[in-house]
């Protein structure tokens, strides 16, 4: 059985000491407000973050990858598999692009292939049922992985899980 970490609203694992560094990342297609951009900011500074996988589509991935990019962060490229809402934001050499997926489909492979995940959603509070970001929201919790959602006013909610399956 697997050892119960915990994580703080830091995003260190108690009693491991090391910070989070590969972050994924899900937003709104229409963008992020001012608070929330410097949120999300504080929020990577706050994790350690040194990749940041997105989806690169239209709206908060693009914000996110500017944000990562002045922070010195590689960044991890998810595509979708339809181009109408793709960002094609610039990536350098030696980063990572994802082959291009299906939303859902890439959704969870960004989940799958981080520690955490910062969610920009559009709503100030509660969640929307169709929506990919709230959808790709539910995927790390069913793996259990801490989530920040930064709203619209800046707010920040952390849900932190440990790997047992139960909230904290």
């Amino acid at each position: 059985q697997r050892p119960t970490r915990r994580w703080s609203r830091a995003g260190v694992r108690e009693g491991v000491g090391r910070r989070v560094t590969r972050v994924g990342f899900t937003g709104t297609q229409v963008g992020c407000t001012d608070a929330q951009t410097a949120a999300l900011a504080r929020t990577l500074v706050s994790l350690g973050c040194t990749t940041l996988a997105h989806g690169d589509c239209v709206g908060a991935d693009e914000t996110a990858h500017r944000v990562a990019r002045a922070m010195g962060a590689a960044v991890e490229m998810h595509p979708p598999a339809d181009p109408r809402k793709r960002a094609f934001c610039e990536m350098l050499r030696g980063e990572v692009v994802r082959p291009a997926g299906p939303y859902l489909v890439r959704n969870r492979a960004i989940v799958a292939a981080t520690e955490v995940l910062v969610a920009c959603p559009r709503e100030e509070s509660g969640e929307e049922l169709r929506s990919g970001t709230w959808a790709t929201v539910r995927a790390a919790r069913k793996l259990n992985r801490p989530v920040a959602i930064v709203r619209p006013s800046g707010r920040v909610e952390w849900e932190r899980c440990n790997f047992s399956g139960r909230d904290t």
